[in-house]
């Protein structure tokens, strides 16, 4: 973390309230790119601001906070309308911003398991937050920039967002907070927009904690799981939450399968992070977020292609291992060690196979594929792109910390580009 100065860095907080104005006056494509610039820009911008102890500007990405604020906003305008990303930013400069005064010179109950949080500081981010957003409420409507689709019940919804938002604070979650307070600030407005889609929020949360229990994968990577499992169920509803839910479920299971085969047993504290959680996750939320901004259901066929692979590559791997039988290399052809990068098997490549066409099942069943020659094109999909990561990983001669984010993306991707192409024929 820097150390720059506390004091600026929360009056910094305060006035980022003022983009909150200008919001309204955005469409929602020119929102979410305006928020990924100064996610890009805006950590070593911060960091000359904040003055000395900020260190060199490469040092600035070591603060999460620099990140995670804008990054979080343009994440909620793909979800929400502008006027509503401006919420959020009065919010979190207001209520957040003072919390963090109040909290430090006057807070004296600390809130158990809270990171240090007060009950003088989350009263205070709830009684400033609570009025600054009325303000910004009359400001839309004098405006004419109120939501359609919110008008009935705004302030209501403004006043329990501040409310979760200051909950979402002191929740020890392993992520920095300002995602905490975006997430909770937006819930009001998301079963609201979204429904169903909203309702399967706390699903996500019990299977990633079911996962988490089973001692696979760290609490940071649940909570990473969790978070794009909810994001596919807000912008492709059912086929975003299952596709995602079936690679993680089968691919644990795959895992278990592996795991006592070869008598080895889940570490007691797993390896597996939110680096793991979000490696296969990324490109098939892209492909959603990208469906749900355009309108194009490609898209999301697209996205089914991507879990397809993400799930072929997974069982072909454990279910290979599992199976013990002979490995081989793709290029140049011949015999390989159990285990070698690029190596496949007869068992493992079947095990891919099917667990592709799970996918694309679901995926028709969900309404991402619309009739059975759409499933064998996301199976095909799937097992073709499966043994592109095993000729590329013949080929890697990088293995640093992002070989393995490198090659794993490279298979969902290629699976969501082999269902597009396949889609095109149909």
């Amino acid at each position: 973390m820097l150390q720059g100065s506390y004091t600026r860095r929360k009056l910094l907080h305060i006035l980022t309230g003022i983009w909150a104005f200008l919001c309204p006056w955005l469409s929602q494509e020119i929102a979410v790119a305006f928020f990924l610039f100064l996610t890009l820009v805006g950590p070593p911008v911060v960091a000359l601001i904040i003055g000395p102890g900020a260190g060199r500007w490469q040092d600035s990405w070591k603060d999460k906070g620099f990140v995670t604020y804008p990054l979080g906003l343009a994440i909620a305008s793909l979800l929400v309308p502008p006027a509503i990303t401006g919420f959020l930013l009065i919010t979190i400069a207001a209520g957040d911003g003072l919390a963090g005064f109040i909290g430090s010179r006057w807070g004296r109950l600390k809130i158990p398991h809270a990171r240090g949080r007060t009950l003088e500081g989350t009263l205070a981010f709830i009684f400033a937050g609570i009025p600054a957003t009325l303000l910004y409420y009359l400001y839309l409507n004098a405006n004419g920039h109120v939501p359609p689709d919110l008008a009935a019940n705004l302030p209501s919804m403004f006043v329990a967002g501040v409310i979760y938002a200051a909950i979402a604070e002191i929740i020890p979650a392993p992520i920095d907070d300002n995602l905490n307070v975006v997430t909770g600030a937006l819930l009001p407005f998301l079963f609201v927009l979204y429904g169903d889609a909203a309702a399967l929020i706390p699903a996500s949360i019990v299977i990633a904690a079911g996962v988490n229990g089973l001692g696979l994968i760290r609490p940071d990577g649940a909570l990473a799981g969790a978070v794009i499992l909810s994001l596919l169920s807000l912008t492709a509803g059912l086929s975003g939450f299952l596709g995602y839910a079936a690679f993680a479920v089968l691919g644990t299971l795959a895992t278990m399968r592996r795991n006592k085969v070869i008598g080895k047993r889940a570490p007691k504290h797993a390896s597996r992070g939110w680096q793991e959680a979000a490696i296969k996750g990324w490109i098939p939320l892209g492909c959603a977020l990208i469906g749900r901004v355009t309108g194009d259901p490609a898209w999301y066929f697209a996205m089914t292609g991507a879990f397809a692979a993400a799930l072929a590559d997974t069982a072909a791997t454990e279910m290979g291992l599992a199976s013990k039988s002979r490995v081989f290399r793709l290029y140049p052809f011949g015999l390989a060690p159990t285990g070698s990068p690029g190596g496949v098997s007869f068992a493992g490549t079947l095990w891919g196979l099917v667990g592709a066409l799970v996918i694309g099942i679901i995926g028709y069943l969900t309404g991402a594929v619309a009739d059975w020659p759409g499933v064998l094109i996301i199976g095909g999909a799937g097992f073709v792109a499966q043994h592109m990561e095993s000729i590329l990983a013949t080929f890697l001669t990088y293995h640093g910390p992002w070989s393995k984010f490198l090659t794993n993306s490279f298979v969902t991707l290629m699976g969501a580009i082999f269902a597009l192409i396949g889609l095109s024929f149909l």
